[in-house]
């Protein structure tokens, strides 16, 4: 959640429900809707959608896979 607040400055869902909030990250048509996600790359919106708003944990990089493609999409 903080790499898409901080790449669209503001939060990915309002929804208090776990079930809501799992709809909403699943559906990335929704989650990158707002017209600031139109200069942010592709590279940065799979990781968000793929491997960050992941609802399955095993799912999830980790922080140091995470840094390494940080680095990557950064430079």
């Amino acid at each position: 959640m903080v790499m898409y607040a901080s790449l669209s400055g503001q939060l990915p869902y309002d929804e208090v429900g776990s079930r809501r909030a799992e709809e909403y990250v699943q559906n990335h048509e929704t989650l990158f809707a707002s017209d600031r996600w139109r200069d942010i790359s592709s590279n940065a919106r799979d990781l968000i959608a793929n491997k960050l708003l992941v609802i399955s944990s095993s799912s999830r990089i980790t922080s140091n896979v995470r840094s390494m493609i940080l680095g990557k999409i950064l430079n």
